[in-house]
């Protein structure tokens, strides 16, 4: 179970945004290992006071294998004016009975 094979971004559609404005955030997920992952979540972490989530979902569980990419997407709306950033983004990585996990930020 070594997390450091993966690896994780975050893309945004647009990098300013402005009230009443959306923005669409695709998450990333690289398996750059010759070991499968089993158990695998992924979060990507937003402040509620100053977004609203829109469509799709901040977060994944799934399970990834050798050499292969999972990606997901989201969209938030600014709810104030301001420069705020996102994140962090945050990995699980379970065994497959769950008995022990990894996480890095």
């Amino acid at each position: 179970m070594n997390i450091e094979e993966l690896r994780v971004h975050r893309e945004l559609e647009k990098e300013k945004v402005f009230k009443d404005d959306f923005v669409h955030i695709k998450v990333v997920i690289e398996n750059i290992g010759r070991n499968s992952f089993d158990f695998l979540e992924i979060r990507d972490n937003y402040n509620p006071q100053l977004f609203r989530l829109i469509l799709g979902e901040n977060f994944i569980s799934t399970r990834i294998g050798p050499r292969k990419i999972v990606k997901f997407s989201y969209v938030l709306e600014p709810k104030v004016r301001g420069e705020y950033a996102l994140g962090p983004l945050s990995v699980i990585v379970k065994d497959r009975l769950g008995f022990n996990s990894v996480e890095r930020i």
